[in-house]
């Protein structure tokens, strides 16, 4: 009895600890990206959201690779050990940063005060302002006209707060459609995250240290990220996402022909993972960047810098396609794969590629 209850016990911590570690990362997942979009002209979104997309997708590989390895010949502690030097590190970063100030996107930015104390414009401050007059008709000095037009912080923040909340963008057809692309390129991901390594034990007879290495075939390829997102800042990242799905098809669908633990027949899985890890790589930067681009006209600035664009609502949403595609993945995968076979799951794969590349090309 007192061993079912603190197996139970271990069981429940274990997921009060996967709780707040998921929430933690959507709120770095979502802040972090919000941050790259205010801070980068609208010609290098792609490429910022490349480097963005280069860390998190090489971090999301590289984990259970260098976990592996580590628990294989140092035990289980160590595993901890990287993860609190990690963690040690990321605070340090976090610490060192430089946000953007009063200098940056905030409300009250169009007239900032010069060192001498009067009122300096900037070039987005009106050339002409309206004439006020006091009770006796005399026109207002002219420091009392500007204070008169204009709003108060709390004002700017309370009515910018509010129209974010009503802001129509996030339900267009194009903003949409980039959240199924994240939400089938996770979910593809995640199904090999929880297939993958039973497969090769059970199938191919490979040892935990040679699976971790496999995880590095799909994750290598995320290095090519900025440069992706190089030609989407050039291109647009419309062809591109559906470029990168209908790449992924075939490579998904030619998973079946893995079957033996034979040299011809290994390289050719690590040249499918090699080649599914860049094509989903594409889909997820240009869709990172799709986001920021669709918001940009949605709210009339060409120029890019989305100053009331609601980018941090449009990334939270964003990280819960992919939370919702972490979560659907493993129990597709184990669904499939218990019920019909390593053959079935890469054609079901196959398919849900084919189809997210139709949204893309229609609606974005």
């Amino acid at each position: 009895m007192d061993i079912g209850v603190a197996g139970l016990f271990r069981v429940v911590n274990l997921y009060r600890v996967l709780l707040f570690q998921g929430f933690s990362a959507a709120v770095v997942w979502s802040v972090g990206l919000a941050i790259l979009s205010e801070n980068f002209e609208g010609d290098a979104i792609g490429q910022a959201m490349g480097y963005a997309s280069l860390s998190m997708t090489f971090g999301l590989f590289a984990g259970p690779s260098l976990g592996g390895i580590l628990y294989e010949h140092a035990g289980y502690h160590s595993v901890f050990i990287l993860a609190y030097g990690l963690i040690a590190v990321d605070v340090v970063l976090r610490l060192a940063m430089v946000e953007r100030g009063s200098g940056g996107n905030c409300v009250g930015r169009a007239h900032q005060p010069a060192p001498d104390g009067t009122t300096r414009r900037s070039e987005s401050s009106p050339l002409l302002r309206p004439q006020l007059a006091t009770s006796d008709n005399q026109p207002l000095p002219d420091e009392e006209r500007y204070n008169h037009n204009t709003p108060s912080v709390h004002e700017g923040l309370s009515q910018e707060s509010n129209s974010l909340v009503r802001r129509p963008a996030l339900t267009q057809p194009r903003i949409l459609t980039a959240f199924w692309a994240c939400f089938a390129q996770n979910m593809i991901l995640c199904t090999f995250d929880s297939v993958l390594p039973l497969f090769l034990k059970q199938s191919l007879h490979w040892r935990i240290s040679a699976i971790a290495l496999m995880f590095l075939s799909i994750s290598l390829p995320s290095l090519a990220a900025p440069a992706v997102g190089y030609v989407s800042d050039k291109f647009g990242a419309r062809i591109l996402a559906a470029l990168g799905f209908l790449l992924a098809t075939p490579v998904l669908i030619s998973l079946r022909f893995v079957r033996e633990n034979k040299p011809g027949q290994v390289a050719l899985l690590v040249s499918l993972f090699v080649l599914l890890g860049f094509s989903l790589n594409v889909v997820m930067t240009s869709m990172m960047a799709e986001v920021t681009y669709a918001l940009s006209e949605a709210n009339g600035e060409s120029s890019g810098r989305n100053e009331q664009a609601p980018l941090a609502q449009a990334y939270g949403l964003m990280n819960i396609a992919f939370a919702v595609g972490t979560f659907v993945g493993p129990l597709w995968g184990g669904l499939i794969i218990t019920k019909f076979g390593w053959t079935y799951l890469t054609l079901s794969l196959g398919l849900l590629s084919i189809v997210s590349s139709a949204p893309i090309f229609f609606f974005s």
